[in-house]
């Protein structure tokens, strides 16, 4: 929070005067945190398109498809609906559970860049989808919207525990930590 929050300040006082500047600060601070992870979470990925369930007729889910040309690459806020989240977060959680079974069952050795890198790249697009849900769940006080957090809770729950216990993850994991000091990893990894 605290880089962009700094960034903005930055910003603003190199175009506005001073009084100007202390105004918009106010109003943006509580919202940059927000704002700053989920332009992290946007992606130049090419758009996926969600299975129509009317039929065919269904347009693409702003969800899914690439922010790369909406404006500091943010979500469309503007076209996003409650009724987009459950199918998006289909999708994103299939994505998402096939990318950590890719992992556990890789025929590979363990090493870090196929076990631990992969697996932090892996649920881009379920934290993409996440990270808009969180920030309307927070802030759309709809009704709409109160009932697609009552059916995806538990959903979303399960998600995690899937996510978590997929069958030899840990045991690739625990692989790769136990030659930790063997690897030539850097402080953050």
């Amino acid at each position: 929070a605290g880089a962009g929050a700094g960034a903005a300040s930055r910003l603003l006082r190199r175009s506005r005067p001073r009084t100007e500047t202390a105004a918009a600060m106010r109003f943006l601070s509580p919202i940059i945190p927000s704002l700053t992870g989920l332009a992290l979470a946007s992606t130049s990925s090419p758009d996926v398109r969600v299975p129509p369930s009317d039929g065919g007729t269904s347009d693409a889910n702003p969800l899914l498809r690439s922010w790369s040309t909406e404006p500091y690459h943010l979500p469309p806020f503007s076209e996003i609906r409650p009724g987009h989240f459950k199918p998006a977060f289909e999708v994103a959680m299939t994505e998402h559970l096939a990318e950590l079974k890719s992992i556990a069952d890789s025929d590979d050795d363990p090493t870090f860049d196929n076990v631990c890198a992969a697996y932090d790249r892996a649920g881009h697009l379920y934290g993409r989808v996440a990270s808009v849900y969180g920030n309307l769940c927070g802030s759309l006080n709809t009704d709409e919207m109160r009932e697609v957090q009552t059916e995806m809770t538990p959903i979303l729950s399960r998600h995690g525990s899937a996510a978590v216990t997929t069958p030899g993850l840990f045991e690739r994991i625990r692989a790769v930590h136990g030659m930790r000091d063997s690897l030539d990893l850097t402080p953050e990894q």
